[in-house]
């Protein structure tokens, strides 16, 4: 999270001292701020808001409405108290009101709010009305004194931690900033500046904390994500054009081309054809070849790796393909071995839980080249694999894998070429950003006769309907996955569903039905064995966790039902769903929402089985941290890749590393400098990069 322009000689006990330098951070508060991944002075003042409550837009208790979020300055009209209604479990409720009328505000295991409000005094208040016997409240709302708002027009708001509250990060800020901020420092040439119409960087962060207003607001932030931007764009392209190392030239003639597309039981889709086209055109050439295969679920991107792979086979050099979990590891095999045996090439399969025996037999054959294309898991990057001459390596699912374990898999062969899959779309602009090591191929065409899964969001009052219909599509021939966020109950939140309690419902509510479950902790064998159960029809349902939803191929599978979805991410919720549909039977997937109220975010992605119209919609729920890098979703110090979908931004940018990096427009120093600043801050980052 390091600051980009910083002073070129830094004085020692600066912006890298950790938090505990600054005045009034002891031991717990720092480690309140280190579970929000501030460490140093530096990762304070780059902890951004998420957003902002406008102080000029305050609405009175009359102009309430039930579920739609309010924000207004509410005087506490009841002593607060502590009531425990039974035990583990209190509550506080007092009466609030203004000129207009009075509500209720209420808290639940949390007695330390007792002390944070006092009986006659003012606060800004923000949360989502309820009507509750007969009563509105507010549950859980934002309370803030109004002395927060002295002189402002917009309060930031920030991501906290329980025990810190918003207005002592306000407060350590402006600490922070008073005493560090001149140590900020812009290291661009005037002209840059004044063309690309930038703030003074020191400006720019303390305006994005502390804005006049909403147009200070925006210019400081357009300014921070503009260099951001540039300075990853320029990371990626320089690092993509030092991995172009010579590597052997992958061939593949018209007739074996045919024999191919001959041994596919239908015709490819016109996008299939076109990333085969640009594969075999990238890995024809003597530089390494690096590409993102990037495709919707079901877009058919296996037959696009089984051409690059066969591609190797018919070089005479080897091919491997990564998957991330045994079970498509084993699907890919099957598949494979059923495809390429009429080829005359031999496949062989590694995963962890191999025997010994077996597993040294396989590696000696690895090492002398019989086997032509290797199918494993992580096993495979293990130092003990050594290849022939491993010319191609396919990982699939990207999201699963880090740059690190990618680099290790292309050390074992001579540069070689390596295709990168990913089944969860993002906008093509932050592709290009994010991925700008690698040339991006997009699949943006299903395969013809598969209909659109039909999605709704199913209440709990409707559970019972929703069972009859997984009975109805049991009797005629179909199955039905079972998705839970938890294995066993005690794992998470209380309300959240097992797959331990769901299986024992289910079994109890559908005792004519054959169910099992599958989840992470069961022995390989068992996971198999429940998996192969479902996949030849031995299983009506299968009650899970998140453990299928990479990659795991049952035609015969058409209703996916999501228990706690409003506890997914939306790309995951996308992923799940695309377990289905994938034949030319109508599929289904319900949504079974435990929340209190109803979520607008599951409401829309009922709405489209558009991968990246999902993608746009999650990166705006959720933040976009989680596209680069291993923290979770809403991390500040990637805030700005929300403004990389705005494509005039990226025009801008795009226009800076042109005249930048390659016209050097603004000198050798300028480019250099900034090459210095992204490595520093990106090196480290990429290291550990995860889709979620």
């Amino acid at each position: 999270m390091p600051l980009f322009f910083l002073m070129e000689q830094r004085v020692s006990g600066l912006l890298t001292d950790g938090i505990e330098s600054i005045k009034g951070i002891g031991a717990a508060r720092r480690e309140q701020l280190s579970k929000l991944g501030i460490t140093t002075v530096e990762e304070l003042l780059c902890y951004m808001p998420r957003t902002y409550r406008d102080l000029t837009d305050l609405r009175t208790v009359e102009g309430m409405e039930v579920s739609v979020p309010w924000f207004g300055v509410l005087t506490i009209i009841t002593a607060p108290k502590v009531q425990y209604i039974r035990r583990n479990f209190s509550m506080i409720r007092v009466k609030a009101g203004d000129h207009t009328g009075s509500i209720y505000l209420c808290w639940y295991n949390q007695p330390y709010m007792a002390g944070n409000i006092q009986e006659g005094e003012s606060y800004y208040i923000y949360g989502k009305p309820e009507y509750y016997r007969g009563e509105i409240r507010i549950n859980t709302p934002m309370v803030e004194k109004l002395s927060e708002g002295e002189g402002a027009r917009l309060l930031p708001v920030y991501r906290s931690t329980k025990g810190l509250s918003q207005g002592v990060l306000r407060k350590l800020l402006k600490s922070t900033f008073k005493k560090y901020g001149d140590q900020l420092r812009l290291m661009a040439p005037e002209d840059f500046v004044q063309k690309y119409q930038l703030m003074p960087l020191e400006q720019a962060y303390y305006s994005a904390h502390f804005p006049a207003d909403q147009e200070e607001r925006d210019r400081s932030v357009s300014t921070i994500s503009f260099y951001e931007i540039l300075l990853l764009k320029a990371f990626m392209t320089r690092n993509k054009e030092s991995q172009r190392e010579r590597s052997i030239p992958l061939r593949m003639g018209e007739e074996a081309e045919r024999r191919f597309l001959d041994n596919l039981s239908f015709v490819p889709t016109g996008a299939q054809s076109r990333a085969m086209a640009d594969i075999r055109r990238g890995i024809a050439g003597e530089a390494s070849y690096q590409a993102l295969l990037q495709g919707d679920v079901g877009s058919g991107k296996t037959v696009v790796a089984f051409y690059a792979l066969y591609a190797a086979a018919l070089s005479g050099v080897q091919g491997a393909l990564l998957a991330p979990t045994e079970i498509l590891c084993r699907q890919h095999y099957e598949n494979a071995k059923a495809f390429f045996s009429p080829l005359g090439i031999r496949v062989g399969l590694l995963t962890s839980g191999m025997k010994k025996a077996e597993r040294d037999q396989l590696l000696k054959e690895v090492r002398s080249g019989e086997i032509q294309i290797l199918i494993g898991t992580h096993a495979m990057i293990q130092k003990d694999v050594e290849f022939s001459e491993l010319a191609l390596a396919v990982a699939d699912e990207q999201h699963r894998f880090g740059v690190r374990q990618r680099a290790v898999l292309q050390q074992k062969g001579v540069s070689p070429h390596f295709i990168v899959m990913s089944a969860t779309p993002i906008p093509r602009t932050l592709a290009l950003i994010i991925y700008g090591d690698l040339d991006v191929i997009v699949m943006d065409e299903l395969p013809g006769g598969r209909r659109p899964v039909r999605t709704h969001l199913v209440p709990p009052h409707k559970e019972k309907g929703l069972l009859e219909f997984i009975r109805k599509e049991a009797a005629a021939g179909n199955r039905t996955y079972y998705v839970c966020p938890l294995i066993e109950e005690g794992e998470g939140e209380s309300e959240a569903t097992s797959v331990k309690e769901a299986y024992e419902r289910l079994s109890h509510q559908l005792p004519d039905l054959r169910i099992g479950y599958l989840h992470g902790r069961m022995r390989q064998k068992e996971k198999e064995s429940a998996m192969d159960d479902f996949a030849q029809g031995r299983l009506d349902v299968l009650v899970s966790t998140t453990v299928i939803e990479v990659g795991v191929d049952v035609k015969e599978a058409t209703c996916m039902v999501i228990d706690g979805a409003d506890r997914f991410g939306l790309a995951q919720l996308h992923q799940l769903r695309g377990r289905v549909g994938r034949g030319d039977r109508q599929s289904y997937c319900f949504l079974l929402n435990r929340g209190r109220e109803e979520n607008q975010r599951l409401v829309d992605f009922c709405s489209t089985n558009d991968g990246f119209e999902i993608a746009r919609m999650d990166l705006e729920n959720r933040g976009p941290g989680a596209l680069l890098g291993q923290w979770q979703h809403g991390r500040s110090d990637l805030f700005f890749l929300n403004f990389a979908i705005d494509g005039r931004i990226l025009d801008r940018v795009l226009s800076a590393y042109e005249e930048v990096f390659v016209s050097r427009q603004y000198g050798d120093a300028f480019a250099y400098r900034l090459l210095a600043r992204a490595k520093e801050k990106y090196q480290s980052l990429l290291d550990q990069v995860i889709l979620n």
